[in-house]
């Protein structure tokens, strides 16, 4: 769940329809990070799915190729954007020199 969904009170029982019901029509882009259990390599990513743990999935079901070969996978960083072209110039940022110092320095990861 983004870090802003937090402290929204959700309605009482039968007030209404439930919040991601209402928030439907807000489609959050994610910019993630994860990280090899086997290689240690990093794999930098984005997605138009709210939900990071079934990307995770995804990666660790082999369903991505480029990240079939070192299963298992955990995530280690995500950051949410609020369009196509935010996320993809974050994560072309994260996949950079100047983004992989960033990763290391702020993640304190190798």
């Amino acid at each position: 769940m983004p870090e802003w969904f937090k402290g929204i009170v959700l309605p009482a029982q039968g007030a209404g329809p439930p919040l991601a019901e209402k928030l439907k029509f807000y489609i959050l882009w994610l910019v993630f990070i994860l990280r090899s259990k086997i290689t240690g390599k990093k794999y930098v990513g984005s997605s138009r799915k709210n939900d990071s743990k079934k990307r995770l999935l995804a990666h660790n079901a082999g369903k991505t190729k480029s990240t079939k070969s070192g299963c298992p996978w955990i995530l280690i960083h995500q950051e949410v954007c609020n369009d196509y072209t935010e996320a993809r110039k974050r994560e072309n940022f994260l996949k950079s020199g100047r983004g992989r110092k960033w990763v290391n320095e702020n993640l304190k990861i190798n």
